[in-house]
């Protein structure tokens, strides 16, 4: 009877210690950009950085956890929302356009991400490389 009140205790505290997993996304908090680079992309993939504007000290862009974003680039303020899906990407919604984001680099400290302008078959496209710290 003592050994099933032990495995009993043993059991309810193994239960109550688990830490419950955090589901908030990494990309949640304001981020500082580092750059925000341009490129030409080929159609047979080979980029060209194109002559882009840099970013100002104080540029940003933040990530709320209701799935709101605020962006303040060179001056000019944007917001919408976002939500992650699956494979490294997330979706901007702005305006009612919305970009298809792809994560190339998220740590506590570094979040780089692209977006890639419209692709035609055949023809080159603009993509847009944000690079930012916390």
């Amino acid at each position: 009877m003592f050994k099933r009140l032990i495995y009993i205790f043993l059991f309810l505290v193994v239960i109550t210690s688990c830490k419950k997993e955090d589901n908030t996304p990494k990309i949640v908090g304001k981020w500082k950009y580092v750059t925000l680079k341009g490129y030409q992309v080929t159609p047979d993939g080979v980029r060209y950085e194109q002559d882009f504007s840099n970013t100002e000290p104080g540029d940003y862009i933040e990530f709320k956890t209701d799935g709101s974003w605020t962006q303040n680039l060179e001056g000019s303020i944007q917001s919408g929302t976002y939500y992650n899906i699956s494979n490294g990407q997330f979706r901007l919604y702005n305006s009612g356009v919305e970009n298809i984001c792809t994560v190339q680099t998220l740590t506590a400290n570094s979040f780089v991400f692209s977006i890639d302008g419209t692709k035609i078959e055949g023809s080159s496209y603009t993509q847009f490389v944000h690079t930012l710290t916390k």
